[in-house]
Parts: structure tokens; C-alpha cells; sequence
């Protein structure tokens, strides 16, 4: 969120950035997040909107501009002549809970998923309004956007839902455990932790709005995107759909990694550790995916001990209603003055003769000594 939307990569490839951390309930989501901001806490530039909370599309791109009067001084939008004006180019939003962005985008007429998509690929974001004066319209490559969602372990299928996978947003994730997996192991053997570094001294590359900086890669780079991308106009190729911009985001890593080092080239090493990242990802991914056929197989658990519990209170009650008919029925041959014998009544009366009887008799209306 920090790096100058005018850093870009070849052929318009930005750097904008999606982030998924997951963990279980108390799994130190909100912490890892809070690490990181004290490893990097950014630059302090007023021009970009830090952990800001994500709502609708249209919220998302509303906060990059700001209400100004004629001398360009910040107003309400009553004010007369009151223009908006886009006062921002960075956004950096995170979620606590990744199920309130799963939320927000089912709502209806929710923007938020092709709003986070065209962002993601740097492309032009908000919306064209009657109202010049309200326009909330951005183009291409002039504002970066990083998100940071949290969700539950349990809860990370949700990001790949049919409604976020068919839009590609799943795509754009590049998933982390919240945890270190090693750290019992370290804990037991006694392997000490690293020591805390304090605030990471990071280069912060400073790009002069409009000037544009392409990043260099190097060409065994490129040969393989190229690749990559004739393989994938091949109609019989058949990979993992969720994969179809891992490059992209792997190359957005390695950049990332480049500029960490006050580098616009990126390396074959840069390249390399970028995989790495991606394979982490793909293993966090598929933990999260998992957890959607467990989920499935939850509900269907849920849903056949409903419908047994169900067909147990209507057979109650079926058996209920019989035992009654029977008693009526006996209650009706008593008042007629008539002989008791079950073996007058009807097979289904007989089924529950026993129970009829006992009620008669609880009631004192069983005639003594008892016949049929």
C-alpha cells in the first residue's frame, strides 16, 4: 500500500496485493497482523489510507477522495461550488473477520467482488454519476489498493465460494497460517526464538506522482511467463482453475521482495523465493478448501438428524393419535352397555390395546374384574 501506484510492472502488471491469514478461533490472526505493522509500520504518508475496514464497492472507491471549495480547502458536500476531489492513492484495508467480507458482497446490489477484481489487475474503479461534481470514477493505475483479510480456519471456504471464484477473486488470494507450524517443536527442543529485530529499516522507494517506473525482470523470467501464458491458450490444458494468476502474484511477490531492497530488477533469487511463498499458499489454500467438504458433511449431518428427529415427532404423534382413537373407542363400547373383547377392534387398535388400557385404567374407567 505504501509503494506509489506509479511503480508498475511489464505490460501494465501492478502491484497490488490480496492477502488471506488464517487461523483458528484465538489463532493469533489479529497478532500476526499487529507483528507486522511493528516490523514495518510504513511511512506515515497522508496520502494513504491504512487498516481501514472494507464495505461496499462503492465505499471502497469513495475513500480515496475528499470534498474541497473553490479554494481547495477540504468542505462539506453542501457547500457551494464543493467539488470532489480524489485526495488519495493508497488503500490498505483489512478485515477481522473474513465471513464480514463474505457478508458485505452478498449483499444486494454489492459491487465489492468486480470492485476488488478491476483494483487488484490496476484497472479503472468506481462509478460514473449524473453529477459531474459526484463522480467517484478513478482510472487506471493511479491509486494502489492492498487488503489483508482474516478468517477463521473453519470459515475459509468461504473465499472460494462459487461467487468469489467465478469472479476471480479467489484467484487473487495468496493465502498464510497465522501460525508458525514449528514452534512447538523449537519450544520442545529447546531452540530459542529469533530475537525480536525491532522496526525494519526498509527502503521506501519515493516515486514522483506521474512519472512512471517500469520494473525490469530478468529474461529467464520472462521466457517462463511467456511460457506460462502460451500454455495457457491451449485448449486442452487443464490446471487448477484456482492457479490461473499465479504468476501474476508470484511476480508481484518477487517485485515486492526487489523493493524491499531498494532494487527495480527482478532477480532469478527474487523469483525463486516468491515460489516458495506461492507453495505455502497453495497449502494453506487447500487446508481452507477442505474445510468446506467438512462443512458439507457437517450440514448433512445436521440435516438428516433434523429430518430423523422430524419423522420422530410425526410418528409420536401418530401413535399418540391412535392410542386416543382406541380409548375413545373403548370409552363408546362402555357407555353402550357392551362386552370388552380386543379381539372385536380393529388390528390397528389392537397394536396399542395395552397402552389404551392403562390410561382407562389410570383414569378409573377400566370395569373390575377386567374382561375380554
Amino acid at each position: 500500500a505504501n509503494l506509489h501506484p506509479s511503480i508498475m510492472l511489464p505490460e501494465w502488471g501492478t502491484l497490488d496485493l490480496f492477502t488471506v491469514i488464517a487461523g483458528h478461533s484465538g489463532g493469533y490472526k489479529s497478532k500476526a497482523s499487529k507483528t507486522a505493522r511493528r516490523l514495518y509500520p510504513g511511512r506515515g504518508d497522508d496520502q494513504v489510507m491504512m487498516d481501514r475496514n472494507v464495505g461496499s464497492g462503492e465505499g471502497l472507491a469513495e475513500g480515496f477522495f475528499e470534498w474541497r471549495d473553490e479554494d481547495g480547502q477540504p468542505c462539506s458536500a453542501s457547500k457551494k461550488g464543493a467539488r470532489k476531489v480524489r485526495t488519495k492513492w493508497g488503500l490498505h484495508f483489512s478485515t477481522d473477520e473474513g465471513t464480514a467480507l463474505t457478508a458485505s458482497a452478498g449483499r444486494m446490489n454489492s459491487i465489492l467482488i468486480p470492485t476488488l477484481c478491476a483494483a487488484w489487475m490496476g484497472e479503472a474503479i468506481g462509478q460514473m454519476l449524473a453529477d459531474p461534481s459526484k463522480n467517484r470514477m478513478i482510472d487506471p493505475h493511479v491509486v494502489r489498493v492492498s487488503a489483508e483479510v482474516k478468517i477463521q480456519t473453519a470459515h475459509g471456504w468461504m473465499l472460494f465460494a462459487e461467487a468469489y471464484a467465478t469472479t476471480g477473486l479467489s484467484q487473487r488470494m495468496i493465502c498464510f497460517s497465522s501460525i508458525d507450524p514449528t514452534i512447538l517443536t523449537r519450544f520442545r527442543d529447546g531452540t530459542n526464538p529469533p530475537a525480536w529485530p525491532g522496526e525494519l529499516e526498509l527502503p521506501h522507494p519515493h516515486i514522483t506522482t506521474g512519472r512512471e517506473r517500469i520494473m525490469e525482470i530478468a529474461p529467464t523470467i520472462a521466457a517462463h511467463l511467456d511460457e506460462a501464458a502460451a500454455i495457457g491458450h491451449d485448449y486442452n490444458f487443464q490446471g487448477d482453475p484456482l492457479d490461473t494468476h499465479a504468476n501474476l502474484s508470484r511476480l508481484k511477490v518477487a517485485a515486492i521482495m526487489a523493493l524491499w531492497e531498494d532494487r527495480f530488477e527482478v532477480t532469478e533469487d527474487d523469483w525463486d523465493l516468491a515460489e516458495t511463498v506461492m507453495l505455502s499458499s497453495r497449502r494453506v489454500r487447500a487446508v481452507l478448501k477442505a474445510t468446506k467438504a467438512k462443512a458439507e458433511r457437517e450440514q448433512s449431518q445436521h440435516r438428516n438428524m433434523a429430518r430423523a428427529e422430524a419423522e420422530v415427532v410425526v410418528e409420536d404423534a401418530k401413535h399418540k393419535k391412535q392410542v386416543g382413537d382406541t380409548v375413545d373407542a373403548i370409552t363408546r363400547r362402555q357407555e353402550a352397555g357392551r362386552t370388552l373383547y380386543k379381539r372385536d377392534f380393529s388390528k390397528r387398535q389392537r397394536e396399542v390395546w395395552e397402552e389404551a388400557v392403562d390410561i382407562l385404567k389410570a383414569q378409573g374407567k377400566w370395569p373390575e374384574p377386567e374382561c375380554g
